[in-house]
């Protein structure tokens, strides 16, 4: 029986790309507090890395056309599984109606990106279902 690999999306590749490409040619003590917006479409990027997740939903022209990815945990690179599971997750939150939060929201960052956790009540209203006679 012959194993097949698994088929990743060309978005999830490029995207890859595109975070191996930096990690590989930038300096890690630079790169380690930067984001890049990766468009949801296409896996693409501007071409930018900035400092702060607020520059980069700044300078999209929508903010729910990209994922927001930091270096911050992901120096030693990333797999093409993972950036599929990345853009996958976020395109389910964005249609779920929610906003990546921002982790520096919370030393200072914008407060508006702070994202409690949902409670039972935003769970039922978002999913259709009563939490409650889930087990």
């Amino acid at each position: 029986m012959v194993k097949r690999l698994p088929e990743f999306s060309d978005e999830a590749k490029r995207m890859h790309n595109i975070v191996q490409g930096y990690i590989a040619f930038i300096d890690p003590w630079e790169l380690k507090n930067k984001w890049v917006a990766v468009r949801l479409r296409d896996g693409g990027t501007d071409g930018t890395l900035y400092d702060s997740m607020e520059d980069a939903i700044r300078h999209q022209s929508d903010e729910f056309l990209c994922a927001y990815f930091s270096y911050l945990n992901c120096l030693n690179g990333i797999t093409v599984k993972e950036c599929e599971i990345w853009l996958d997750f976020v395109r389910k939150a964005y249609k779920a109606g929610f906003r990546l939060p921002d982790p520096s929201a919370q030393f200072g960052g914008s407060k508006s990106r702070l994202q409690p956790f949902m409670d039972v009540e935003q769970f039922d209203f978002r999913t259709g279902r009563d939490a409650r006679t889930q087990r």
